[in-house]
């Protein structure tokens, strides 16, 4: 019976690779018309879209995850016939940020890594990669400062958005006797605090740039371990001595990705985000927050941060679902623009619905 099965699934397969030819045709016809007038090369807002029309079609028993994850390679083989998605990610490779990448472009896509945030943004706008992805904030040790920084002089947008779960691991060489200190990013630290405490009271903890660079820089030391991630332990040979190691199991990292194109249609379930100032008055703040709170702009995020011109005057940075483009939410930003002083609407893109 089992051979019975067997001939069966080879004869899926073969109408599957049939059918993936067809769609590969028929994406090189769309790559040539993209082209011809002058058409974006990636269109995340029509992708994200389509994932999740087929999501609410699949009937199972393949899990979402699952599809996700197939459609996404399938988009990513197929778009490589339209040429070569360059995107640059917060390096080396091995971090969180490649992984939120691989799992957003597949891995047909060319990835740049970069050293530092100011530096994926320079390459996008330099035109040297077409998207960057950059980390925004994490559900235990809060937002990424030094991104929305740079949002105050960059002209780059954001146009999609890739939450991803947060898995830690103790990972050194096979000779370590004994651990004398630890390597990782400051983070990383934060989100393992219970278990180092617990079990590594006392010894050194030596701050890196990347998880990825912690390892690398474990790989040399037989008296020292790394937290990172298992794509980093396989890069430099190293083993995972304990797995799962962050304090919150629902930990999540969510990740931004910033493009030149601010002209993002609507995905059918967005966000976005805008940055202004306001006066140095009681309630100007209040003003600007009720122009979301009586259109019925339901906010995700908000946060403060220096302002680079003017001494002790902040910028503030509103995310919050809904598209720039609907009704609702251009009353609100109609009645922002009334009450502050400056503004920017930094970009409207599809929201990531990964638990």
């Amino acid at each position: 019976m089992i051979e019975r099965y067997r001939e069966i699934i080879d004869k899926i397969d073969r109408e599957i690779l049939r059918l993936l030819n067809e769609r590969a045709k028929v994406v090189t016809e769309v790559g040539k018309e993209k082209v011809r007038n002058n058409k974006p090369f990636i269109d995340i807002p029509r992708e994200e879209a389509h994932i999740r029309d087929l999501l609410s079609s699949n009937d199972g028993p393949l899990l979402a995850d699952s599809v996700k994850s197939i459609f996404r390679e399938i988009i990513s083989s197929c778009r490589l016939l339209e040429g070569t998605l360059k995107v640059a990610f917060l390096g080396p490779e091995g971090t969180f940020t490649h992984l939120a990448a691989l799992k957003r472009f597949g891995r047909d896509a060319l990835y740049i890594p970069a050293r530092s945030i100011p530096e994926v943004f320079s390459l996008v706008e330099k035109g040297e990669v077409i998207l960057g992805v950059v980390p925004i904030e994490n559900s235990t040790e809060g937002v990424v400062n030094y991104t929305l920084d740079m949002f105050m002089t960059s002209p780059l947008n954001i146009i999609g958005e890739i939450i991803i779960p947060i898995s830690h691991n103790l990972i050194a060489r096979d000779d370590v006797l004994e651990i004398k200190k630890i390597y990782s990013h400051p983070q990383a630290f934060g989100q393992c605090k219970v278990y180092l405490e617990k079990n590594f009271p006392g010894i050194d903890l030596i701050e890196t740039n990347s998880t990825a660079k912690a390892v690398e820089m474990a790989s040399k030391d037989n008296e020292s371990a790394a937290i990172g991630s298992e794509i980093a332990a396989e890069k430099f040979n190293l083993k995972v001595i304990a797995s799962r190691i962050e304090d919150d199991p629902n930990n999540r990292t969510r990740f931004l990705i910033i493009g030149k194109n601010n002209e993002n249609r609507s995905s059918g379930k967005d966000k976005t985000m805008v940055m202004f100032s306001t006066a140095h008055k009681p309630g100007a703040l209040f003003n600007a927050l009720r122009c979301f709170a009586e259109n019925s702009v339901n906010l995700t995020m908000i946060q403060s941060r220096p302002s680079r011109e003017v001494l002790w005057e902040f910028v503030f940075f509103v995310e919050f679902q809904g598209h720039r483009e609907e009704e609702h939410v251009k009353k609100a930003l109609d009645a922002l623009r009334e009450v502050v002083w400056s503004y920017r609407i930094i970009g409207s893109y599809p929201e990531d619905e990964s638990l």
